[in-house]
């Protein structure tokens, strides 16, 4: 294993996923924020994420991202982080 690039990141992460077919990545964040880096590891975009968010994932495609926050709502995203859908459920999601 070798390590192909390494980048500081501005808050500590909560969590990291990868879509595999392009090599995309996603991250959330103490701030509460969502994060898309490409394969090269450069910041692709950045937002707020929709709440306290308890998991996170991205399709391997990286044309879908599925979050769900503390508080129970549960959104469909798209690679712009724009929400497709949104829906409650009635307990608190765990990973």
């Amino acid at each position: 294993m070798r390590l192909l690039w390494c980048h500081p990141l501005p808050v500590v992460p909560l969590g990291l996923c990868l879509a595999r077919e392009t090599g995309s990545f996603l991250v959330w964040d103490t701030a509460e924020a969502l994060a898309r880096y490409d394969r090269n590891g450069q910041l692709l975009l950045r937002q707020p994420a929709p709440g306290s968010l308890a998991v996170a994932a991205l399709s391997d495609d990286g044309q879908t991202i599925a979050v769900a926050s503390k508080r129970g709502r549960v959104l469909l995203l798209t690679p712009e982080l724009t929400p497709l859908w949104e829906r409650t459920v009635p307990r608190r999601p765990i990973a």
